[in-house]
């Protein structure tokens, strides 16, 4: 092999490593602690209770559609704003993802019912805010 065929394809498997690491998972921002049983039931649907911790801070969460009594951690990525976790999560590639692009990877996985999970922020929890502002979420 001459040094011209193997700088070609030196820099062919540059590009290819170049190519795989563009496609690898996005880097984890937040994490989800899913409590290990059910929250309540309205209208037949399980509430279960998360906490979310992310940019310094503290969110309790509130999670529709699981199936019964779990617990597992979420990875989240791909989150900018703590409001971007609500929505509708549905399977994609092995993870879930919501309408804003935020995915989840939940280990060990969540039983979900009908393969939908529904995300809303009850309240920041910490720190607490003592300037009589409120507790408003970002």
């Amino acid at each position: 092999m001459s040094r011209t065929d193997a700088a070609v394809t030196a820099m062919v498997l540059i590009g290819l490593l170049a190519v795989a690491a563009a496609g690898e998972d996005a880097p984890v921002v937040a994490k989800i602690t899913v409590s290990s049983s059910p929250a309540a039931s309205t209208l037949g649907q399980r509430l279960v209770e998360g906490v979310m911790t992310f940019g310094g801070r503290t969110y309790l969460l509130t999670l529709r559609g699981v199936t019964g009594a779990t617990s597992t951690i979420g990875s989240v990525s791909n989150l900018v704003r703590a409001r971007d976790i609500e929505g509708v999560y549905r399977p994609a590639d092995g993870e879930l993802r919501n309408d804003a692009g935020v995915r989840l990877r939940f280990d060990p996985p969540l039983p979900l019912q009908a393969g939908e999970l529904q995300i809303e922020i009850a309240s920041r929890v910490y720190p607490k805010v003592s300037t009589g502002q409120g507790n408003s979420v970002e």
